[in-house]
């Protein structure tokens, strides 16, 4: 009786397992289609001159690529903002402060 009681409790708990990884591949394929798109967006935005909606794009992709945990992908991802950003002010005519959301 012991043994099927530890048997039942192993397969259930793989199966918990199982559910929590999957959840957990579907939140991070998620926060992956969502900084594709922003990405997207980035791109249109700063081939018609929009440097603000850009930044503002580049920052959600960038917290949704560190949300997925892509730390490759991160730090570039980073750097692109802050460029972005930074001329996004310049070419906005006047210096505003541009703060990163991500943590």
């Amino acid at each position: 009786m012991k043994i099927v009681s530890l048997a039942i409790l192993f397969a259930l708990s793989t199966v918990v397992t199982v559910q929590a990884d999957e959840y957990g591949d579907a939140v991070r394929m998620k926060q992956l289609e969502t900084a594709i798109r922003l990405q997207t967006l980035t791109t249109q935005a700063l081939r018609k001159g929009d440097y603000t909606l850009a930044c503002n794009a580049q920052n959600v992709a960038t917290q949704a690529i560190k949300q997925a945990g892509i730390k490759d992908v991160n730090n570039l991802s980073e750097l692109e903002y802050f460029e972005i950003c930074t001329v996004s002010t310049i070419f906005d005519g006047e210096f505003q402060s541009t703060q990163y959301i991500g943590n």
